[in-house]
């Protein structure tokens, strides 16, 4: 019952999460320019992709040597994050005095960027590889509440009065570049301060003077790296198709297209929030209990999806110039195209975890691979013709072709009819009320 608990208040804590930042990128658009929120999101993707690539996986490799450390656990926490801070710092160092030139030229092609601004953006480096072992030891320590307090009410509400302030005092965007960073960094220390009675015994550091060694640092890495690629190609498709789309798009563009995104993803997380305690369910033994909770789960996105599209395709649009202003109101053919494969790839992620589950991890990590190939194609086919769609159609044709590949694999795993995966019926529809309501009488 703890476990549902805690799922429950994670589902209800990334909902609101993603209704507040919800608000702050209203005011956050409305403030900066359009020119200025294209730069605004340039200026984080290099960056942000590095801190990803260079994490090495260290998230899931954190929760799996976490209890097999013992008595070791307080020096594992320091060695960790000693090095991933020290590796951050130098990561700094070497992108700012021997790359930096070619990265601002390339990302200032096609527009006029501050390079301080850009140097500024730079700092999110070894902060954030922090911040990803401080979260992965939360979740060791199994802090479920404190980590869901930060991650989803205290930093959403502090970007929302940040954004306030800096709108009523006109503070520019230096400040609103600031921004992300104080919000990893405070994140950081309220890791800190959680992790207090755990990181900061030194009784247990002089009782317990056995460091772990470097081949337990080799290992925990080494564990990382083989799961690495599938999650760097996964959560940074679209990071390296935006930083593709700046060598031949300016802001402006830029800044549809990313907020077009935003508002998609928005919609795929409402989804996922309501029916991803249901994904747990998978890791039932037997391989007929997988196929029945998945086909299950999958009839139930079917349903959302069948609600979202149309409200995406003909009530979104209308909206976006009262609520962003007008200089988006040519975004609804961006949100439409990019929703067909965005929404699907909620299917999509269903399958390939049923998938890995059952022994076929390196199916997951083949579609996810496929998948970026078709989009860098697709988007380097189309760049010429359709410039401002280019990046929209390559996303989601990706998304769309992996979830083929995935169905195809599925297919041949699972032997069954496939068809079948998509049928809602009423027991469906019962299924997930019953868990909004579930949901609702669990997170008070």
């Amino acid at each position: 019952m703890d476990f549902l608990r805690k799922s429950f208040l994670s589902i209800g804590g990334n909902f609101f999460g993603k209704l507040i930042n919800f608000f702050y990128s209203i005011i956050l658009v409305n403030y900066l320019s359009i020119y200025d929120y294209g730069i605004y999101v340039i200026i984080f993707l290099i960056p942000l992709l590095f801190s990803s690539i260079f994490s090495f996986g260290i998230g899931p490799s954190i929760v799996f040597h976490f209890n097999k450390m013992k008595r070791k656990q307080f020096y594992f926490f320091w060695i960790i994050v000693l090095f991933y801070l020290i590796l951050g710092i130098l990561l700094f160092f070497i992108f700012t005095n021997f790359f930096f030139d070619y990265l601002y030229n390339y990302i200032s092609k096609n527009s006029y960027i501050d390079a301080k601004l850009l140097l500024i953006a730079f700092l999110v480096l070894p902060i954030a590889l922090v911040h990803k072992c401080n979260k992965a030891f939360m979740k060791s320590y199994y802090l479920i509440e404190k980590l869901v307090l930060v991650e989803y009410l205290i930093i959403p509400i502090f970007s929302l009065i940040s954004i306030i302030i800096i709108y009523y005092y006109d503070l520019g965007l230096t400040y609103v570049i600031f921004l992300p960073i104080a919000n990893i960094i405070i994140a950081n220390i309220l890791y800190f301060i959680f992790l207090n009675k755990f990181i900061f015994n030194y009784n247990y550091f002089i009782l317990n003077n056995k460091l772990i060694n470097f081949r337990d640092l080799q290992s925990i890495i080494f564990f990382g790296l083989k799961t690495h690629l599938g999650t760097i190609v996964y959560k940074n498709n679209m990071d390296v198709v935006f930083i593709i789309l700046t060598s031949f798009l300016g802001p402006v563009n830029i800044a549809k297209i990313s907020l077009s995104l935003k508002i998609v993803l928005l919609f795929r997380s409402f989804v996922d929030a309501s029916i991803v305690h249901l994904s747990s369910k998978i890791t039932q033994s037997n391989i007929k209990k997988v196929i029945n909770i998945t086909s299950r789960i999958i009839g139930i996105v079917t349903f959302y999806i069948l609600i979202c599209v149309p409200i995406i395709w003909f009530i979104i649009p209308e909206f976006i110039p009262l609520v962003y202003g007008s200089d988006f109101k040519d975004m609804h053919w961006i949100i439409r195209i990019m929703s067909l494969g965005i929404l699907i790839s909620s299917i999509n992620n269903i399958l390939l975890v049923a998938l890995n589950f059952i022994g076929y991890p390196i199916v997951k990590t083949t579609v996810r691979i496929v998948s970026l190939l078709i989009t860098i194609l697709i988007l380097f086919f189309t760049k010429d013709i359709v410039p401002l769609y280019s990046g929209p159609l390559s996303i989601s044709i990706g998304l769309i072709g992996s979830f083929i590949l995935t169905l195809f694999f599925s297919n041949q795993i699972f032997k069954i009819n496939i068809l079948s995966l998509f049928k809602t019926d009423k027991k469906d529809i019962e299924i997930l009320f019953y868990s909004i309501k579930n949901f609702f009488k669990n997170i008070k």
